[in-house]
């Protein structure tokens, strides 16, 4: 965890971070990444983790021989996600965070939140790898930088780190107090092509 006296750009009012969550290594890795890297004592921080609705996961698992007992897996898994995020963070210091599960498309719902929070900064993870799927639909990470009305880092886990910035994010670092020279640090080319 950070303390706010050790941030060279300290931060002159408590911030609130958004860090999205779904079980992956990759977004495991950023919820790792903003607790050492970024989040500190007077921030607030706010685990998201967005769920398929009851009808999503309905018509994913009618073909199944169980519905069902599917449907409650897979509810077990967003708690399960859930509480190895809250340990997460109890494991590094930090008191306490505001838990949110919301149902729908991620691509939509987090900016919403973000926008309802009052976010100043998301922080999400990414593997960092181009898809078939990727290619047609584009992925949360790259919607969610362009979408978001704050600041938005992509921390991709693949090859020791690294961390995009959407343009706001690039635009906003030294206000919101964020110094992260030991990362490699790139804009989000997709959100600079639009801005320009």
């Amino acid at each position: 965890m950070v303390e706010a006296a050790e941030q060279p750009n300290s931060v002159p009012r408590p911030r609130t971070v958004l860090v999205a969550v779904n079980g992956s290594d990759a977004s495991d890795a950023a919820l790792l990444f903003a607790l050492k890297s970024i989040i500190s004592d007077q921030d607030t921080l706010i685990i998201l983790h967005v769920r398929p609705t009851d009808k999503d996961l309905t018509s994913l698992y009618s073909s199944y021989p169980d519905p069902e007992a599917e449907i409650k897996t897979h509810h077990a898994f967003i708690r399960a996600t859930i509480n190895d995020a809250a340990r997460v963070v109890r494991s590094q210091g930090f008191p306490a965070a505001r838990v949110k599960v919301e149902e729908g498309d991620p691509r939509k719902v987090i900016p919403k939140v973000a926008e309802a929070e009052k976010a100043d900064l998301v922080v999400l993870g990414s593997q960092g790898k181009r898809t078939l799927h990727y290619m047609l639909a584009g992925d949360v990470a790259s919607h969610c930088a362009k979408k978001c009305s704050c600041a938005v880092i992509t921390y991709k886990s693949a090859n020791g780190g690294s961390v995009v910035f959407n343009k706001r994010g690039l635009q906003e670092q030294k206000r919101l107090g964020i110094s992260l020279g030991q990362f490699k640090q790139e804009a989000d080319v997709s959100d600079v092509e639009a801005a320009a």
